[in-house]
């Protein structure tokens, strides 16, 4: 038998309560004997073995030990730790592929090596009734198929605990323990009373592990502390909002360190205005939301020419609302192997919806998504039938969890339409270059916090003085990108850098003092600057957003003639 669930979930728990029930049943049948339970730590035998040799006999010695002292439970314990799915051949069959890209040849080997050992164990004690493995995984696809479906045919997926369930566990777990009055505090619809969030909120994204991990560290600062409701409501409050979910924790998010802030986002003012409404204030008035019944886009697109932001926006709407990012580029998903891809995407949304409350970010979407029968291979088509699945809901792998879908692209023509009609990602916010001269001096205002300016520079660029300047100087400065304006700085620090080694010997340089950038420089880059994208290519790209912006196009007739009714 095979238990699986995500990490946390409650599977050793699950697999020693059917163990205890089994071996009750057993040893009520067998008035002349007992029935023992042998747990096997695969996590543990793995990391502590030195070779292959020491996990094959630890395992050969469990069976030989579970038939000696028949009738014997044997619980293999996250057993896709030492034999998992590695081998492409099998992603056709369902399989994993988050493992292969890393896996070696001699990795794939000793798997393969580990899970013929056990499963001929297996066969051999599927034939004495007198021994029953139970075996738990963290999903169904992490053993090969041939493997999973001949030794461990009867699965069991364990189910997600509702809110009411685990505010109803933690409640118990306190009851159980003996603790004073204070468990009054814990109710079904109430919250610690120094919080204004529900305590169902509060405990959306744990699993029983999550619970027990809270139970114990608020109890054992209980008996620190006098018998009070209130010092009790504060503790449990500040121990939750500090508190790390497994899930988080193994959902491999992207680190924040490099994220950008969102108050450092020069310009994009109407793009940050849509997602200050879409994401921001719906998680920060959740309730009146909920209360108002109103139905918000769960999928944004963000388009617009390259070098202007749109793979820093979602990164610090992430930081800014502590938020796990899920993120992927387009082209990594695409597989050689068939199927591959496909259980890449599955994985990928497990893993947001893992880390839920979370944000998935699918950047050069056009890449992962283009039109349906334009690939001859076929495979894409896969790729978008399978987004088309699981935006739809119709494989729910959230469990009622918001995940925001947030996909970038240069060209939104390009992504098949299916993916673009509303449910799916129906909310379309364009990002672009800076629209005014007060937008055009942000940009250059906040990126030029990040490199070494003449304080005269800086309140010339704060100012705009320099920029309007500029703009008399070089007119197509107006077309300007976020990533131009970066090479202008960094244009205009070489030339400060060249400058300072010219005019100063080795032995004048002062390192603790760095150079710093003038007027002069930096008015000398921008007029040998051009921007990244050419005018005919702008006024191209410019037609296909203007549909995208809901700006009518009136390069086509047809637009404006009349609808024609057929009336038969």
């Amino acid at each position: 038998m095979l238990i699986h669930g995500p990490s946390g979930s409650g599977k050793t728990q699950t697999a020693m309560i059917f163990a205890a029930m089994a071996r009750f049943v057993i040893t009520t049948a067998h008035q002349d004997g007992t029935c023992r339970t042998v747990r096997f730590d695969c996590r543990d035998q793995k990391d502590n073995a030195e070779n292959l040799d020491e996990i094959l006999n630890a395992v050969t010695a469990l069976f030989e030990s579970a038939a000696q002292n028949s009738p014997c439970i044997v619980i293999l314990d996250d057993l896709d730790e030492i034999c998992p799915n590695l081998r492409p051949s099998s992603l056709a069959k369902g399989g994993s592929s988050s493992q292969i890209d890393q896996a070696s040849s001699i990795e794939i080997e000793q798997a393969k090596v580990i899970e013929d050992h056990i499963q001929n164990l297996l066969d051999c004690s599927n034939g004495a009734d007198e021994i029953a493995i139970v075996a738990t995984s963290r999903d169904i696809d992490s053993f090969e198929w041939n493997f999973r479906e001949q030794s461990l045919r009867k699965k069991i997926k364990l189910p997600l605990l509702t809110p009411s369930e685990k505010v109803s566990m933690l409640n118990d777990l306190f009851r159980a323990s003996s603790t004073p009055d204070i468990i009054e505090e814990l109710t079904m619809s109430s919250a610690p009373s120094n919080s204004r969030v529900p305590l169902e909120f509060m405990l959306r994204d744990l699993m029983p592990k999550d619970i027990e991990m809270i139970f114990s560290r608020v109890a054992h600062e209980i008996n620190d502390m006098n018998s009070n409701g209130t010092a009790f409501a504060s503790l449990l409050s500040s121990t939750l909002e500090n508190y790390i979910p497994l899930s988080r924790r193994s959902a491999a998010e992207e680190p924040r360190d490099s994220f950008f802030n969102w108050h450092d986002i020069g310009g994009l003012s109407q793009a940050k205005k849509a997602l200050d409404e879409l994401v921001v204030r719906p998680i920060k008035f959740r309730r009146i939301y909920e209360t108002s019944k109103i139905r918000l886009p769960k999928g944004v697109l963000l388009f617009g020419p390259s070098g202007c932001g749109k793979s820093i926006l979602p990164t610090a709407l992430a930081k800014l609302m502590g938020l796990p990012l899920i993120f992927c580029r387009g082209p990594e998903i695409l597989d050689k192997y068939i199927g591959a891809s496909e259980a890449k995407i599955r994985a990928l949304f497990e893993r947001a919806a893992m880390a839920a409350p979370s944000i998935l970010f699918l950047d050069e979407i056009d890449s992962l998504a283009p039109h349906r029968g334009s690939d001859l291979t076929g495979v894409t088509d896969r790729v978008v039938n399978q987004l088309l699945t699981f935006l739809d809901g119709v494989e729910d792998v959230s469990s009622g969890k918001t995940v925001y879908v947030i996909g970038s692209s240069s060209r939104p023509d390009k992504i098949d339409a299916a993916l673009l009609r509303p449910g799916r990602l129906e909310k379309h916010v364009y990002v672009g270059p800076p629209e005014s001269i007060g937008e055009l001096i942000d940009v250059f205002a906040k990126i030029g916090n990040k490199y070494l300016l003449d304080p005269y520079c800086r309140d010339g660029i704060v100012s705009g003085e320099l920029i309007r300047q500029g703009l008399e100087m070089v007119p197509h400065l107006q077309n300007f990108s976020s990533s131009d304006a970066k090479a202008v700085l960094d244009t205009a620090q070489i030339k400060t850098v060249r400058d300072y080694l010219a005019c100063h010997d080795e032995t004048e340089r002062d390192m603790s003092s760095p150079p710093l950038i003038r007027q002069d420089f930096f008015l000398d880059a921008l007029c040998q600057s051009r921007p990244s994208l050419g005018e005919s290519d702008r006024r191209r790209l410019n037609q296909i957003y203007d549909r995208f912006r809901g700006r009518r196009d009136k390069t086509k007739d047809h637009e404006d003639r009349p609808l024609r009714v057929a009336l038969k």
